[in-house]
């Protein structure tokens, strides 16, 4: 079984992340017009692998998911899913 995709429905909270087969490594990038910051610090690279736990039915709870408990108003008209690859389906 391979993860091949992370989505939310409605697509307008984030673009889909698309998995590849192998090691897919998460890094952030940042418009320097919007944030003169160099700093990576808070633009969703822990949250991504939150939502994958989420997805994977971890608890949702304010002692467990302390980001995404955070961010209930913000997630709370979304789906949060994941697409799966088993035997080429």
């Amino acid at each position: 079984m391979f993860l091949k995709k992370l989505y939310t429905t409605p697509s307008d909270l984030f673009e889909p992340i698309d998995f590849i087969d192998g090691v897919n490594f998460i890094f952030g990038k940042k418009d320097a017009a919007d944030d003169p910051k160099k700093s990576l610090n808070g633009i969703g690279k822990s949250t991504v692998l939150d939502l994958v736990d989420f997805c994977l039915l971890s608890s949702f709870q304010k002692n467990h998911a302390t980001r995404l408990y955070a961010a209930l108003d913000i997630l709370r008209d979304y789906e949060i899913s994941l697409e799966f690859e088993l035997d080429g389906d």
